[in-house]
């Protein structure tokens, strides 16, 4: 923004000079502060030790605390004026007055905030009209938030404020920069812009005069003539994206929520018409816990309508790597907390930031009660230019939301006239649909909207030469948009990838694999618990809420890609620990209270029947399990199993050969029953690619890193040998300081070949990936997402095709080919490559920011080849995938799970079996697999009242006869069966 009114040198010194009398210093403050390296609690002030400071005094370094003292009093000269404080700790603080929250206040972080009347959010409001003599005393809890630098106290003055200059600075500064947007700005004619100049020299002499509110009036009669007919409107909303955690801790994001939120309801204090807005339940209760007294405030502005709820959502959670049901709670846990705290519903889905959106997410929001959402990332493409602003978004099942990116391209925008004139320039949707909004303010700490964004918004409500703005909720911005304009909304049907950030579908790998692991937990006592339900056994259904809103905050954007400093993963691993050691206590304490005599026994958590394989205490027995059920092992006679051979170079079975060169690499696996080679070239090989300093940070990867230079880990050592009806071949690599430890694993009579590992890894700026290039492959690769599947090309013809050069699938890819096809199957991992006839899976980086020991250390992992006759959708592809994902659980004991569920159709698969939320049934999660409108009966194994299709936040939208039950392709159904007392 400098640069650009710096085009104007004479207008820009004369702003600089009104700015200059606005506040008159009359004295300074006496500071005292008490240093930390962790936050202290305002109720523990009285526990530590203040030391008096100067200006210029370092009080921090890196995520440094403070707790600052300011004393003094007013001046009797500033007697009867406009008194205020300013003050500069070059970090982020809360003021503290009367022992309540006032306000925040920042450092510089944004352009804008050097055109403020003073840099950045440092003017304290003390007294409106002043008596003289009273006596200030604020205090200020402060962090500093920069990853590197150091922090000073700058100022700490008492001063009084011109108003009328106030007034006259921003009216000055408005049109100012209004007349630079001249020959970019279509509704700016030359007239318009040499009207503007004259009245701004004119003002300025009045000014000069001391004739301040002349001033103020001469530019006023500019400021209030109406914007040409037809142009754009843009409905604006104060708004501060807070990342819960990101280049900061956790616990800094608590104190950055009380300070952005003080500063919200300090505005709205200050001026009558201002409107904010925020998402994210979980920073609403961390502002609860954290400054009870703002919270009410944040209360009463939301019953004012002044304060918008937004998203309706836990947290603005990543949607690529969390599972189906995951984000379905997002939802639930999210609308619960907002209409218990504040009696409000969402419609808007608001994500301004997240890396990417799946075609199965219109239905989750549509059935979770949104009809809206906001986001703009998709404008960081960075091959091609998503072709609109606002669209119908349609997901896999054709179910619709409306959509809009707010055309600045930014949740920041400065909210001055060369804002809207870039969201005109960068709308191609403009001449048909003439409203869009416009999101305004600083955010991760800077408070949101300060003094300048308010001041010209309020100026901008229709000046002649920009389009019209209004201050207004979203909600009411597409409910408007939807009324007037869905007749000429065009729709967009699939999934929003994003053409930036693949590295985050792997990243920080560990805290991924966490995740898997965990939602796979919840799911498995959720069904317990239901179990335990109908056996009228207690159970802690508090305690599951607890780890699911733990789980669900570091899905948050930041946190589960892999995108935050090191801080953030030493403890959200940590905890991932401390919760899978609750859960796993919890789940043995059921199966314990369930058991009913002493026999080993497998248990089944999936909506498969299941026959496999295990091992207990060096014994092979055999287990076959129904869904969601438990049955004894029987022992395996292992001289029964003939068909494992191996030598110097292969392992085989019945189904399959497979031969590795002297490096390590699979060079044939030959399917023995159709008589077909499937390896190409190699399967299983291990490349270690460049990750270059260009794109040296946790979110990109360079679309050309298979053209850099690359390794290979050198094999070291290989072991062969067979355990009851497993045949193993291990294999150990290493590479400079890292190591690869390999058990490749084909059991009897099958064709899957899994590969269990762990990795030592050690390197700086590489990525390890494993590759395979089968004889079976086609133009395209069908994709595993949440609650369905989609295809994407494998061609490298078009800019959109070569743009996807990384993709994110959760529980396998797969490639067909006559009636034949190939799979890889994973446990924890989500970047693939499949073109030019390679299946890749990304399966660690280190990058070097924000962390630069992301991915370093052990590393557990596994995943599997699965080759199959028939199409992905006629084997039994998706059930493989399952079960590779849910082991079975072995007990001691026979548990008694009973019947719970079963479906007689098997595209239909039950994926969450929970107690309902209002504790008097049992709630099923169903959805069609395959893409196929089907039938199916729905038989449950307990006694019920009746049964209900509800929506995904449960309530009840009719009764169903569950015998017969139709599902539309991809479509999820959640069902209520109410409990009999």
């Amino acid at each position: 923004m400098i640069e650009q009114l710096a085009k104007y040198p004479q207008h820009m010194a004369r702003l600089l000079t009104i700015k200059s009398k606005i506040y008159t210093v009359v004295d300074s403050l006496e500071v005292y502060g008490a240093l930390s390296k962790e936050p202290v609690k305002k109720e523990d002030l009285d526990k530590i030790d203040f030391i008096k400071f100067n200006v210029s005094d370092l009080w921090a370094k890196s995520f440094d605390c403070g707790w600052f003292c300011f004393k003094g009093k007013i001046p009797n000269q500033a007697k009867g004026k406009h008194v205020v404080a300013l003050i500069n700790i070059e970090g982020e603080g809360v003021v503290y007055r009367d022992n309540e929250v006032q306000q925040g206040i920042t450092q510089v972080l944004d352009g804008i905030d050097l055109v403020q009347s003073a840099k950045g959010k440092q003017v304290v409001e003390l007294f409106n009209s002043a008596e003289g003599g009273e006596k200030i005393e604020l205090y200020v809890d402060a962090g500093y938030n920069k990853l590197s630098g150091k922090a000073r106290i700058r100022r700490k003055d008492v001063a009084i404020c011109n108003d009328d200059i106030l007034f006259y600075y921003y009216d000055y500064l408005t049109l100012l920069n209004l007349i630079t947007t001249y020959g970019k700005n279509t509704e700016l004619t030359k007239e318009r812009l040499e009207e503007i100049k004259k009245a701004l020299s004119l003002s300025y002499k009045s000014f000069v005069k001391k004739e301040y509110a002349l001033a103020h009036e001469i530019l006023s009669k500019e400021i209030v003539k109406p914007a040409n007919e037809g142009c754009m409107e843009y409905t604006a909303i104060g708004h501060a994206h807070i990342d819960l955690a990101w280049l900061w801790p956790v616990r800094e994001t608590k104190r950055k929520g009380v300070r952005t939120f003080a500063t919200a309801c300090h505005n709205m204090q200050k001026n009558p018409n201002y409107k904010f807005g925020a998402s994210q339940a979980q920073l609403f209760q961390w502002v609860k816990e954290e400054a009870p007294s703002l919270y009410e405030d944040v209360k009463k502005y939301v019953k004012e309508e002044r304060f918008e709820i937004q998203g309706g959502m836990w947290t603005e959670n990543d949607c690529n790597i969390p599972s189906g049901e995951s984000i379905i709670r997002q939802f639930l846990y999210g609308e619960k907390f907002f209409r218990d705290e504040f009696d409000k519903t969402c419609k808007v889905v608001w994500l301004p930031d997240v890396f990417g959106y799946p075609a199965s997410l219109p239905q989750i929001m549509k059935k979770c009660g949104k009809d809206y959402f906001m986001t703009i990332k998709l404008s960081w493409n960075e091959h091609n230019k998503f072709p609109y602003k606002t669209f119908v978004w349609k997901g896999i099942d054709d179910t619709s939301v409306l959509a809009h990116m707010p055309p600045q391209g930014t949740y920041n925008s400065h909210a001055t006239p060369i804002s809207l004139v870039q969201s005109d320039l960068r709308n191609p949707q403009k001449d048909s649909i003439k409203e869009a909004l416009l999101v305004y303010g600083i955010g991760d700490g800077g408070g949101g909207p300060g003094e300048a964004h308010i001041e010209m918004v309020d100026r901008e409500k229709s000046i002649q030469g920009l389009p019209e703005v209004k201050s207004g909720f979203a909600v009411d911005f597409f409910e408007d948009l939807e009324k007037k304009y869905i007749s000429v909304i065009p729709e967009y049907k699939g999934e929003l990838y994003l053409e930036k950030h693949q590295g985050t579908y792997t990243s920080q790998a560990r805290s991924k694999m966490h995740n898997r692991r965990i939602e796979e937990m919840l799911h498995t006592v959720e069904w317990l618990t239901v179990v335990a339900e109908l056996n009228r056994i207690p159970f802690d259904k508090n305690k599951i809420d607890e780890i699911w809103k733990e789980v669900l905050l570091y899905q948050f954007h930041d946190i589960i890609p892999g995108s935050s400093i090191k801080r953030v993963y030493d403890e959200s691993i940590k905890r991932y620990g401390e919760m899978e050691d609750e859960l796993t206590k919890m789940r043995d304490t059921l199966l314990a209270t369930l058991s009913t005599s002493q026999k080993l026994s497998a248990i089944n958590t999936i909506d498969f029947d299941r026959k496999e394989f295990v091992k207990v205490d060096d014994k092979w027995y055999i287990a076959e399990v129904d869904k969601y059920s438990s049955s004894v092992l029987d022992a395996l006679n292992i001289s029964e199993i003939t068909d494992l051979k191996y030598g110097d170079d292969y392992i085989s079975n019945s189904k399959l050969k497979v031969v590795f060169d002297e490096k390590g690499n699979i060079t044939s696996c030959y399917d023995k029953v159709l008589n077909k080679e499937l390896c190409k070239n190699l399967f299983n090989q291990f490349i270690i690619y460049t990750d270059p300093k260009l794109h040296y940070n946790a979110w990109d990867i360079k679309q050309n890193y298979r053209e850099l230079k690359k390794f290979y880990p050198v094999l070291t050592d290989v072991k062969t040998y067979i355990d009851g009806p497993e045949i193993i071949r291990e294999h150990s690599f290493k590479f400079n300081n890292s190591s690869i430890v390999q058990r490749i694993v084909l059991n009897s009579d099958d064709y899957m070949l899994s590969f269990f590992t762990i990795v030592d890894w050690q390197e700086t700026l590489k990525m390890l990936r494993c590759e395979f290039e089968p004889t079976v492959f086609s133009d395209k690769v069908n994709c595993d997402i949440q609650f369905g599947n989609i295809d994407r090309s494998t061609k490298n013809q078009t800019s959109i095709e070569k743009a996807q050069y990384e993709i994110c699938a959760h529980k396998f890819v797969n490639v067909d080919e006559d009636e034949y096809g190939v799979a890889l199957i994973n446990n924890c991992k989500y970047g693939h490559y499949v073109k030019d006839g390679v299946i890749s899976l990304n399966l660690l980086r280190s990058p070097i920011y924000p962390d630069p020991t992301c991915d370093k250390g052990k590393q557990y992992f596994n995943y599997a080849f699965y080759p199959h006759q028939g199409l992905w959708n006629e084997c039994d592809l998706v059930k493989r995938a399952y079960c590779f994902n849910n082991q079975l659980l072995i007990s001691d004991y026979l548990i008694n799970l009973g019947q719970i569920v079963d479906v007689d159709n098997d595209n239909i698969i039950v994926e969450t079996i929970k107690v309902a939320e209002n504790a008097k049934g049992i709630v099923m999660r169903l959805y069609e697999r395959y893409g196929e409108p089907c039938v199916a009966k729905v038989k449950v194994g307990f006694k019920f009242k009746g049964s209900y299709l509800t929506n995904m936040l449960e309530e009840i939208e009719s009764k169903i006869d569950n015998s017969c039950l139709a599902f539309a392709p991809y479509e999820i159904k959640t069902l209520y069966f109410e409990l009999v007392d």
